[in-house]
């Protein structure tokens, strides 16, 4: 036996206190959760950075960068300043998550709640 009780709720509805046998206790002890794999949070990643900008408009807005580049900052009209502006903004919030996903990938063990919003921001 050891120091360590539980609850047992018997047929009358009175709560009794039972010692835990080593058995019970190795038992809890052995359920540990699955590790969170690398996958996973790259999954999460994915899902949060489509999320701001799917791939075809993340495809466009590299292209786009490539021709305004090309044209060279200088000779842009206002609105291609514009442009540049809020694609570089939302660019910003995607390296930000891609960040993030890294510091979780490094940890050991990733977190259980890895997908909570606490890693994220």
């Amino acid at each position: 036996m050891t120091d360590i009780f539980k609850l047992v709720v018997g047929s009358d509805g009175k709560r009794n206190k039972v010692q835990m046998s080593t058995e019970e206790l190795e038992s809890i002890a052995s359920l540990k959760p699955d590790l969170i794999t690398v996958d996973q949070v790259n999954d999460e990643a994915q899902r949060r950075i489509y999320a701001v900008m799917p791939q075809h408009r993340q495809a466009n807005l590299t292209a786009r960068a490539v021709i305004l580049a090309a044209k060279g900052s200088i000779n842009w009209t206002e609105a291609e300043v514009a442009e540049w502006a809020a694609g570089l903004a939302q660019w910003v919030v995607i390296d930000t998550l891609r960040g993030h996903s890294n510091d979780l990938n490094l940890m050991d063990p990733i977190p259980q709640d890895y997908a909570d919003d606490k890693w994220w921001q």
